[in-house]
């Protein structure tokens, strides 16, 4: 096995890979049915249309037609090839576009729920608020009434018994002095 030439590796890669696809796509035409003949069989045509490669003017001579149906086989190759690539490019543009769609929805969807979440906290946090505001309200007005009430009683009981009252105050007053004295710190001590 020596070195093959340029025009030998040429040749091999048309007849071996290349042709029976040109012959399948020249063979089906525009059409998607399967083709007629076997892959063998198209490569015996090729070794009959291309032959041993003795000279390139005899290849020239024998291939000139050939040649033709390959560029348009291969033209038609690259055709398709082009549309499947597109096609593919196509369908990954959908589905990106797709993706950054749902994408979109979720954060709607996710912001709507968040903006609802705490418009609902706000209004359980106020209307907890309003209740202490009230219970507040209620208790102090009640302390006022209380006070109010006991103020008055009191002032009733000095009014109708200002000895026992004054005695009372004495005795209040007296206490007060003693606990204030005995608290309170000697100098000296």
């Amino acid at each position: 096995m020596g070195l093959k030439t340029p025009e030998r590796r040429s040749h091999e890669f048309v007849t071996g890979r290349l042709m029976p696809q040109v012959y399948d796509l020249v063979g089906r035409g525009a059409s998607r049915n399967p083709p007629s003949r076997s892959i063998q069989e198209l490569r015996s045509d090729n070794e009959l249309v291309f032959g041993n490669v003795t000279s390139q003017e005899n290849e020239m001579d024998k291939s000139g037609a050939t040649i033709d149906q390959v560029k348009d086989g291969v033209g038609a190759v690259v055709d398709r090839a082009r549309e499947v690539v597109n096609d593919g490019l196509d369908s990954v543009k959908g589905t990106f576009n797709d993706g950054a769609d749902n994408l979109d929805r979720f954060y709607r969807s996710t912001v709507s729920q968040v903006r609802d979440t705490s418009e609902r906290i706000s209004e359980n946090a106020r209307e907890q608020l309003d209740d202490v505001k009230d219970s507040a309200r209620k208790s102090y007005r009640h302390a006022r009434k209380t006070l109010s009430r006991l103020s008055g009683d009191a002032r009733d009981y000095v009014n109708d018994n200002p000895g026992q009252s004054l005695l009372i105050a004495a005795g209040i007053g007296l206490l007060a002095g003693l606990v204030v004295h005995v608290a309170a710190p000697r100098p000296g001590a």
